[in-house]
């Protein structure tokens, strides 16, 4: 199963996805499962393919404050974006976990 940040093809186009908010559950870069709100960053190529990835915050306890994080969604669950119905808190989801 290919599970790396790469190029792929996908219903959506970066221009869809970019800057807009989603509501993720996805495991982090320490690998605990994440639950919150964030938006995403987008790229697209010549062919019309797109990169996706999750921005969000973190409140760190031990600095006292917010930090940024970026996690890269691997081409393998790009189709685990879900758009979400007007009204809703968060423009997507994305269930990873």
């Amino acid at each position: 199963m290919k599970n790396e940040y790469d190029w792929i093809k996908s219903q959506f186009t970066a221009a869809d996805l970019k800057g807009k908010t989603v509501h993720f559950k996805a495991p982090g870069p320490d690998g605990k499962i994440l639950e919150r709100d964030g938006t995403f960053d987008a790229a697209q190529d010549s062919r019309g393919w797109i990169r996706v990835a999750l921005l969000y915050h973190d409140f760190t306890p031990d600095r006292g404050a917010i930090v940024g994080g970026k996690m890269f969604i691997p081409a393998d669950f790009v189709a685990n974006i879900v758009r979400n119905p007007p009204g809703s808190k968060c423009e997507f989801s994305f269930i990873a976990a």
